[in-house]
């Protein structure tokens, strides 16, 4: 089953992608090569202990499609490294809702 339909016109290649869950008002960073099957991972929970298994509402906020693993880490750790984990996401947010 395929949640995010439009992502099967997009060549297979490495992502960075951001979740977001309303109820813990947190923001996620991976990075992954199969962005669907990732996806379905953390909702399904199958990895009971990660901390997206805290939320039942994450949603894709954003992602970069990546030329190489690489790049995927690189953009990854920067994100991360950021101060603020929510990188200025959040005015994006007021503009969502």
């Amino acid at each position: 089953m395929q949640i995010w339909p439009f992502l099967v016109c997009i060549p297979m290649g490495f992502f960075v992608y951001i979740l977001y869950s309303r109820s813990l008002g947190h923001f996620y960073i991976g990075q992954t090569q199969s962005l669907d099957e990732r996806i379905s991972n953390h909702l399904e929970k199958v990895f009971p202990q990660a901390y997206t298994s805290l939320a039942d509402d994450w949603e894709l906020f954003h992602f970069i499609a990546c030329s190489s693993r690489n790049q995927s880490v690189r953009i990854e750790r920067h994100i991360k490294r950021m101060k603020s984990r929510q990188y200025r996401f959040e005015s994006v947010l007021v503009n969502r809702v």
